[in-house]
C-alpha cells in the first residue's frame, strides 16, 4: 500500500486511505496512526500530520483540525499543545492570536489571561506600556482624568498632602 493508506493483510483486496485525524508515512502500512498533540490531519489518505498553526492549539490526538487559543491567550509556537494566558499587563480580546498586546500606557491588567486592559483611576497613573498596575499620584501631584499616563504637578497656590490626589487645595491666606 502506498503512503497514506493502509490494508491489513498483504493481497486482500484494496487499499484503504487513512482516515481524518491520521496517517501512514511507510509503505505497506497494516494501520494508520493517529496524529499526536499539537498536529492534525484533514484530508483522508495523509500520508503526515501539519503542525497546528499560530493562534492555535491541539491537545487531544487523532483529530482533524487545531482549535483556535480563546480570548486572554496565545499560541505563539507552531504545533502547540496547550495555549498560554496573556502574562500580567498583557492581553488579547480575539480569538487565535499568536501574542499578546501591551496595555496602553494609562491602563494595566493585573490578571493573566486579561482580555482587556482597565483604565487607571483618578489620582493614578501608568506611565509605561504593558503595566500591572497604577501607582498613586505623589503628594504635591494630582489627575483628575482617568486613564492618565502621568500625574500634574499642583499649580502655584495650591497643595495637596495625600497621595493618589485628584484635586489640589488653595494653599491658606
Amino acid at each position: 500500500c502506498p503512503l497514506g493508506t493502509f490494508g491489513a493483510e498483504e493481497g486482500k483486496g484494496a487499499c484503504e486511505s487513512c482516515p481524518l485525524g491520521t496517517f501512514a508515512d511507510e509503505e505497506g502500512a497494516e494501520t494508520c496512526a493517529s496524529c499526536p498533540l499539537g498536529t492534525f490531519a484533514n484530508e483522508e489518505g495523509s500520508a503526515t500530520c501539519r503542525a497546528c498553526p499560530l493562534g492555535t492549539f491541539q491537545d487531544d490526538e487523532g483529530k482533524a483540525s487545531c482549535v483556535s487559543c480563546p480570548k486572554g491567550a496565545f499560541a505563539g509556537d507552531e504545533g502547540a499543545e496547550t495555549c498560554a494566558s496573556c502574562p500580567l499587563g498583557m492581553f488579547t480580546n480575539e480569538t487565535g492570536t499568536a501574542r499578546c498586546a501591551p496595555c496602553p500606557k494609562g491602563s494595566f491588567a493585573d490578571a493573566e489571561g486579561a482580555e482587556f486592559c482597565v483604565s487607571c483611576p483618578a489620582g493614578a497613573f501608568a506611565e509605561a506600556e504593558a503595566s500591572a498596575s497604577c501607582a498613586p499620584c505623589a503628594p504635591g501631584s494630582f489627575q483628575n482624568a482617568t486613564g492618565a499616563s502621568v500625574c500634574v504637578s499642583c499649580p502655584l497656590g495650591t497643595f495637596s498632602t495625600a497621595a493618589a490626589a485628584t484635586r489640589c487645595s488653595t494653599c491658606p491666606a
